[in-house]
């Protein structure tokens, strides 16, 4: 989210601030609007549908978040804490790459 402009909105919910991002207005479609270069009619028919949905319920599993972690947070928590405490934080070095030339 760096180098571009986006549209937000800002809102409160119970206790804390939500920020969501928006679409521009170019980004939305009508949904009634016909999108040119799309099929017309079924998406598919009879044994590749069931086949579709055969695939798909083998490979679903239940969502568990606490399988996943934010290891940035995690990283940025340990360096705050880190300052906290006076530790001196070193700068790591950013390593900048050339591109090669072929001739």
């Amino acid at each position: 989210m760096r180098n571009k402009q986006y549209l937000t909105a800002l809102r409160a919910e119970d206790r804390v601030l939500v920020l969501q991002t928006l679409h521009w207005a170019d980004e939305v479609r009508d949904p009634g609007e016909e999108l040119p270069g799309l099929p017309s009619g079924k998406a598919g028919q009879g044994r590749q549908v069931d086949m579709a949905l055969q695939l798909v319920d083998a490979l679903s599993t239940d969502w568990d978040p606490k399988r996943y972690r934010d290891a940035y947070q995690e990283k940025v928590r340990e360096l705050v804490r880190a300052k906290a405490e006076g530790q001196e934080i070193a700068r790591p070095t950013r390593r900048r790459t050339r591109p090669t030339s072929s001739t």
